[in-house]
């Protein structure tokens, strides 16, 4: 973490999501986050808002999958496909904010637990929860309009493997 020194309110941000918030082309929208003491599992919250975003990453993947094809057929522009791509991307830098804000938490909560506990079973298995959590989605470029290649998505199935608790 590092302290954010432009802001007064002492807002610690995650080097990983300082980066998806400069490289990402609009300005993200803050996802709510309960305070780390609560962060033993996902929040009713945290599961809908996880959910939605698979909603969204769905859509998003079929419409680009879809125009694509059209495209390959002959029947769909490309504009079409860079706009449609351009959604995806959003989505995935949206997925990215939801998962970078939970695993700050979670380390947070870990630094404030005793070594005893994070040897426990209980603490080895919130920190295996932890390190699951500590990914990034990315997607591959589009290819180019002339090359004839399928398009493959991971972005859906990396969130949805993402657990929403520590097993124990």
């Amino acid at each position: 973490m590092i302290q954010d020194d432009s802001k007064s309110n002492g807002i610690q941000i995650h080097p990983r999501k300082e980066r998806a918030q400069q490289a990402s082309r609009i300005p993200l929208t803050p996802v709510p986050v309960l305070p780390s003491k609560t962060r033993l599992k996902l929040t009713a919250a945290d599961r809908e808002r996880k959910m939605q975003l698979e909603d969204d990453l769905l859509e998003t993947e079929s419409a680009l999958l879809e125009a694509y094809e059209e495209f390959r057929a002959g029947s769909g522009e490309w504009r079409k496909v860079q706009r449609l791509d351009h959604d995806y991307r959003q989505v995935i830098d949206a997925a990215n904010e939801f998962i970078f804000a939970i695993h700050g938490d979670q380390q947070d909560h870990c630094s404030e637990q005793s070594k005893k506990w994070l040897e426990s079973e209980k603490g080895q298995a919130y920190v295996q929860w932890m390190d699951e959590w500590d990914v990034e989605i990315s997607s591959d470029e589009l290819p180019d309009p002339g090359l004839v290649c399928d398009l493959e998505f991971n972005a859906l199935k990396m969130l949805q493997d993402l657990p929403d608790e520590p097993s124990v």
